[in-house]
């Protein structure tokens, strides 16, 4: 009986933490129409934000959001507030510095400082991590205070490397124009990489969101190389795009994906064979039960997140906004049904299937709706 008291111990603090983690997601996508795209579209009409102005911005934006995030999470009961106030607050709000420090970074072309930054974060995080649990830290908390720590270290490094003060410009307005839409494909697609965790949620299935995390978790390296990627090519696309080259910026971006696609199955072939081990080896043995998902997962996941990323980040850099809320709101109108549909079946991977089905339909529709719209 004490094994299982602890075990379910253990899965409901991962699905908490899952609940943070994707609050946190959130305010990512948020934060990157409102800060990130806004330095790439000022940084190719000729104009630089300091990194200075970038950060007191960001302050001001994100900390009364995640105040107001946390007070959502307060009010659904679902999450410690204790824990809510103390963690999140601060990981959430030094991770959105941090990314404004990185996006600074790249929007001024200095993507070694910008790697700097992310190789730093990526070191502090791991001895913060290392030496929490070490001391007797609970994994769920020594995980947020550790990402607090990381993005305070990754600020200081991106401050160390600096920016080009900013000057005049007449692409406030352009700016400006971009932030509604583009915040509503922010919310499109947070809402497609967390849909599942909301319908578990709702239907109090804990230990399958903690479960359904942990996989993710260890196929996220794929995604993150993506993103990281992401931020280096969004300047570029914007570059090409306002240098009037549509022809040089779609041969860029099938490139792109034919090398993405490649890797991504590289990584798939590798995973899928040791997925009840890495599950065992990361997480324990009372987690070898979601070897099945991992295993569905790491033949579908890797390949939508490539083309996804890249498409998406083509659409970013070009302008494309309104083709991006088309584009997003088609996938969630064939993968929502069709995923709600899965969970509620009795298969061994039903909420496994919940989430690909889901990344198959966003895939399908960039694919096909996208390569409409960049052929018009």
């Amino acid at each position: 009986m004490s094994m299982l008291v602890a075990r379910n111990s253990s899965l409901e603090e991962f699905a908490q933490f899952s609940l943070f983690y994707a609050f946190i997601v959130l305010l990512n996508f948020i934060h990157a129409p409102l800060i990130n795209d806004s330095l790439v579209v000022r940084a190719a009409s000729g104009r630089r934000a300091s990194l200075s102005a970038t950060l007191t911005t960001t302050a001001l934006l994100f900390s009364p959001l995640s105040i107001l995030g946390v007070c959502v999470l307060a009010v659904t009961g679902v999450v410690d507030v204790v824990d809510a106030i103390f963690l999140l607050i601060p990981a959430a709000v030094l991770s959105s510095l941090y990314w404004s420090a990185r996006s600074a970074l790249h929007s001024t072309g200095n993507h070694r400082g910008a790697f700097a930054t992310s190789s730093l974060g990526t070191l502090f995080l791991l001895i913060a991590l290392i030496g929490l649990l070490r001391v007797g830290v609970e994994p769920f908390r020594a995980a947020l205070i550790s990402m607090a720590i990381a993005a305070l270290g990754g600020v200081g490094a991106a401050v160390c490397h600096g920016t080009v003060p900013a000057g005049a410009s007449s692409s406030e307005a352009k700016v400006a124009q971009r932030v509604a839409p583009a915040l509503l494909v922010a919310g499109l697609v947070w809402l497609a990489g967390n849909a599942s965790m909301l319908f578990l949620g709702h239907f109090g299935r804990l230990d399958d969101i903690a479960g359904l995390r942990s996989v993710l978790t260890l196929l996220l390296p794929v995604n993150q190389v993506l993103i990281g990627l992401s931020a280096f090519l969004l300047p570029r696309f914007a570059r090409l795009h306002q240098s009037d080259d549509p022809v040089g910026t779609k041969r860029l971006l099938a490139r792109l994906l034919v090398a993405c696609v490649v890797l991504a199955v590289l990584f798939s072939l590798l995973v899928y064979p040791l997925a009840g081990y890495l599950l065992e080896l990361i997480y324990g043995t009372e987690y070898r039960r979601f070897e099945g998902w991992m295993r569905l997962g790491a033949m579908a996941l890797p390949l939508c997140w490539a083309v996804i990323t890249l498409c998406r980040t083509y659409f970013r850099g070009t302008g494309e906004l309104h083709g991006l809320l088309l584009i997003n709101a088609t996938g969630l109108l064939v993968g929502l049904p069709l995923s709600l549909l899965c969970l509620l079946s009795l298969g061994d991977n039903a909420v496994m299937m919940s989430f690909v089905v889901i990344q198959v339909a966003m895939m399908s529709t960039y694919l096909l709706v996208g390569s409409a719209r960049r052929a018009a």
